[in-house]
């Protein structure tokens, strides 16, 4: 079966592709320090590594939701985080205080986790409403990866006990994402990892998850402004 991952080694995985992206699309990316081609394509190869990271996140917090003690102190953790987050976020994106049109990832998986709770203990009815307003809500408040992003941690729910229906949903689902694109074959490798979960927590990370997201964010913007001016 080769080499099987943890809980943890999944999120630091996860953290480590994240921050490798975001990095290449603060130093590099549209920037004129990567006008030339072999930075270009150091630029991209950097964000097609970064595609794995959503796909896991997704899957974490699906795989968290479901062995939770309290998922009221959990959601509140992401709260906590996405609003931390959404300064650096914002500086990050737009360059502005205020970014109105977009809104960080952990905002998902927030409505991620609470439209899980919803479908977890209402009927067939209810369940419908909640996930037509987890879907209202990603939509209407722009968050990163919207719509789609949410079906696929509902794909991830409600496959989970089926790895091989999970995997070719998740993949329709990416695909949904980031249509015919480089991108698109990116993401999926992060079925390779997630089909090999041991179904254990590994070693114990503490806040550094939700820690991880806002401090990375705010070293990269201050770092771009000092390498090349993309901000400051």
């Amino acid at each position: 079966m080769g080499k099987r991952f943890s809980s943890a080694d999944l999120k630091l995985l996860a953290m480590g592709a994240m921050a490798i992206d975001h990095a290449a699309y603060v130093w590099m990316y549209g920037s004129e320090y990567a006008a030339s081609l072999p930075k270009e394509g150091i630029c991209m190869a950097m964000r097609l590594v970064g595609r794995m990271a959503f796909p896991l996140f997704a899957f974490l917090l699906v795989e968290g939701f479901l062995h939770t003690k309290d998922w009221k102190r959990y959601a509140a953790r992401l709260l906590a985080a996405a609003v931390v987050s959404e300064l650096p976020y914002n500086l990050v994106v737009e360059n502005s205080l205020s970014a109105p049109k977009n809104q960080n990832t952990l905002f998902l998986l927030l409505v991620g986790l609470l439209t899980l709770k919803g479908i977890s203990r209402a009927g067939r009815l209810c369940a419908c409403l909640t996930a037509i307003a987890g879907f209202t809500a990603a939509w209407l408040f722009r968050m990163d990866y919207g719509p789609v992003g949410l079906l696929l941690v509902l794909v991830f729910y409600f496959f989970r006990q089926n790895p091989p229906m999970r995997t070719r949903a998740g993949i329709l689902t990416l695909f949904f994402l980031y249509g015919p694109d480089l991108m698109w074959p990116a993401a999926c490798t992060a079925f390779f990892f997630m089909n090999r979960y041991s179904q254990e927590r590994g070693k114990r990370l503490g806040c550094l998850p939700y820690v991880f997201y806002p401090v990375h964010l705010s070293i990269l913007y201050f770092t771009g402004g000092i390498l090349h001016g993309a901000y400051i």
